[in-house]
């Protein structure tokens, strides 16, 4: 695995076949089919597809060895299979039309400037943007228009979350680059002791959503999505009452073969809705963002407790 210090913390991967090492393509696509139909029942069940999508970029970008991809596979089977209401879909019989992903980003510049439902809205956009990239003959026109579905929905199902005194009265500083925005958004998942597990996940995966837009070129969504990013993440350090505490953090990292195959992964991942996927994708592709040594350790035993409190 790669560990630079850069904002990309893996390194990128050619698409590959079925059979290759890393999660084969099928599960990107059932991910996408997933997340496209999202829209037909409650918006929460995007998770499962965004949890498919973000292992698939998992075992591929980490450079995992083959057994613990093969135990992320296992994983995600049986994951998919007591779900099969969010995951059986036909694939549209239609012609790919890539040229229309940029939708999905002129649909996101209409609510990104407000914070919606911890930026459920951006995470799940964002992951179907950059698998439709990666993938362009999954760009179905149907999927397509299930994305952008789902975006108008969190955009009417949530309201506007008015932010805190503490962030208006402590703005972050406005990042100039992806790695600016990452730090300071590190820092408040180190020093916000109020977010809890639940609460950290989405500090991460958020952050990371709006990285990935500024990344693939959507520069101005990732400068307002900043902005955004700030009102959900910058609050008040000081404890709450009572204090929130979270486990002892988990003896195995996600990016080896013995936390897959630990059972708790999978009562839990089933449990919370796959975030046990998508937060160490978030956060392990992230971590080299942060240049200080002393807080990269402090988010390292964070993020391990944060997976010890979800797998306790």
């Amino acid at each position: 695995m790669t560990a630079g210090l850069g904002v990309a913390f893996f390194p990128a991967r050619p698409l590959g076949a079925e059979g290759e090492p890393g999660i084969p393509l099928s599960y990107l696509e059932s991910g996408l089919a997933a997340l496209a139909n999202t829209w037909r029942g409650y918006w929460g069940n995007g998770h499962y597809g965004a949890a498919v999508i973000a292992a698939y970029f998992l075992a591929r970008e980490a450079d995992l060895d083959e057994p613990t991809c093969q135990a992320i596979r296992t994983e995600l089977d049986a994951f998919r299979k007591a779900s099969p209401a969010s995951f059986e879909f036909d694939p549209p019989k239609e012609e790919a039309t890539p040229e229309r992903v940029p939708e999905i980003a002129k649909s996101l510049e209409e609510g990104i400037d407000h914070c919606r439902g911890a930026g459920h809205d951006v995470i799940f956009a964002s992951l179907a943007i950059k698998a439709f990239r990666h993938a362009p003959a999954l760009a179905k026109p149907a999927w397509i228009d299930g994305i952008l579905r789902l975006d108008r929905h969190l955009r009417e199902h949530f309201r506007p979350d008015p932010g805190t005194d503490w962030n208006r009265a402590h703005p972050l500083p406005a990042p100039q680059t992806p790695q600016e925005m990452l730090e300071s958004a590190f820092a408040c998942f180190d020093r916000v002791s109020s977010f809890g597990a639940v609460g950290s996940v989405h500090a991460v995966t958020h952050a990371d959503a709006v990285a990935e837009l500024w990344e693939m070129g959507y520069e101005s969504l990732g400068e307002r999505g900043s902005v955004s990013l700030g009102i959900h993440v910058n609050l008040d350090p000081a404890p709450p009452s009572p204090p929130i505490v979270l486990a002892a953090p988990s003896p195995e990292s996600p990016l080896a073969q013995r936390f897959w195959e630990n059972p708790a992964v999978r009562k839990e991942t089933w449990g919370f809705r796959g975030h046990t996927f998508k937060f160490p994708y978030s956060y392990y592709r992230r971590r080299g963002a942060i240049r200080d040594e002393d807080l990269r350790k402090r988010c390292d035993e964070r993020a391990l407790a944060v997976l010890g409190t979800v797998l306790g």
